[in-house]
């Protein structure tokens, strides 16, 4: 097929303008297609199956759509494309796939393990300003990757990640996963379902992700649809194993979805999933080392509880009951009530003071728990030269 143009046709099923079907051989030669539409299938121009071209070379595809499905301009399902140099992909849209998505088998001029092939096909061919609400802005296939949000790195180091200074037995902050595209860039969700096909409903409805492990403890809502308030998957687990050790979790789709073999480039149904590894901290100060099932945790002391030992370097510890002059404890921090003077923080030997006035831990203006002018043991003594509160203080007869 050379020289024709097709502006301007309209499908309600699958190709605006043509549909190709088990046909072995096409070629396209300097053909326009501008502004065709499939209103609620797939393929704003083209839709192919189960057909090779052999040659698709100079033509024009500008402003063509599919607002309900994918592949703005060109939707292959199971078609090959074994050479396609000189076409102009202009301001074509879609759900999937802005200039086109490919399904079943990765065509010919973009089979390589890494982005350099595609690269080479996007510099002999110009993409100009394609538009997918979902992913794949100029071609798309499937979501490729999984990362944790902000630690995403190039091409095929994304499948790695990590956790560091995990306390064990503690939930961390949240895991945010995301799916991404081969392009590198994030796949997008939608809320508002009425002007989705039913292709795309049924794929998206198999986007759910579960946290698993061979060795770490993991409890919490181990699997999450995507979150739309924090533009990911986020998961809010604790993480039980041993302190000051390493482990790996995993975030994997609960049900297969299409992956590319990169050897025989045909998209086979099977998990995606992503490796993170998880380094637990020492138990510190303030926790004490707990048995729980087959795991070892650091566990923090509660509100009224405290422990200023070192966990790493005593056995059998507890946590102790807040002791007489204080306020409040918990961890490693103790409160004290006015009236009462430690030497610091990390002592629990406690003396009620002579003068109680002296003794205001309780009072934001304090130093070291005293009364302005006042420093020493239990505020008993004044600050002559000047070197706690600036000024110099003595005693009045």
């Amino acid at each position: 097929m050379k020289n024709n143009n097709f502006i301007m046709n309209l499908s309600y099923l699958d190709g605006g303008a043509i549909y190709l079907n088990q046909i072995s051989e096409i070629i396209f030669l300097g053909n326009t297609f501008q502004q065709n539409q499939s209103k609620a299938g797939n393929g704003g121009a083209i839709y192919c199956f189960s057909s090779i071209f052999s040659q698709l070379n100079d033509n024009i595809f500008f402003q063509n759509s599919c607002k309900q499905g994918s592949g703005g301009a060109l939707l292959l399902n199971n078609c090959d494309i074994q050479n396609m140099t000189d076409n102009i992909f202009k301001q074509n849209s879609a759900l999937i796939g802005g200039a086109f998505r490919y399904q079943g088998i990765q065509p010919y001029v973009l089979q390589k393990a890494n982005l350099s092939q595609k690269i080479l096909i996007q510099n002999q061919n110009s993409f100009i300003k394609n538009y997918a609400q979902l992913y794949g802005k100029n071609i798309g296939s499937y979501p490729f990757y999984l990362d944790v949000k902000n630690q995403m790195q190039d091409d095929l180091q994304i499948q790695s990640a990590q956790l560091n200074n995990l306390q064990s037995g503690s939930t961390s902050s949240p895991i945010i996963m995301r799916l991404i595209d081969e392009e590198m860039r994030e796949v997008s969700f939608f809320q508002n379902t009425s002007q989705i096909n039913q292709d795309i409903l049924i794929e998206f409805s198999s986007y759910l992700l579960e946290l698993q492990s061979q060795e770490v403890g993991l409890y919490g809502d181990l699997r999450q649809n995507y979150n739309f308030d924090s533009f990911g998957f986020v998961f809010n687990a604790s993480y039980s194993y041993q302190p000051n050790a390493n482990s790996s979790i995993t975030v994997k789709t609960v049900s297969p979805i299409p992956i590319l073999n990169t050897t025989t480039f045909k998209f086979e149904n099977q998990e995606l999933s992503i490796s993170i590894d998880v380094n637990f901290r020492k138990c510190q100060q303030g926790e004490i080392l707990q048995t729980l099932q087959k795991y070892k945790i650091c566990y923090t002391c509660l509100q009224g509880n405290y422990c200023l030992q070192d966990p790493n370097q005593f056995e059998n510890l507890e946590c102790l009951k807040c002791p007489l002059g204080t306020k409040n404890c918990y961890s490693n921090i103790i409160q004290l009530q006015n009236g009462y003077w430690s030497k610091n923080q990390n002592s629990d030997l406690i003396y009620q003071c002579i003068n109680p006035e002296f003794c205001i831990s309780e009072d934001p203006s304090n130093k070291f728990g005293c009364q302005i002018g006042h420093v020493g043991a239990i505020c008993e003594s004044c600050d002559y030269q000047g070197i706690v509160w600036g000024s110099k203080y003595g005693r009045s007869s």
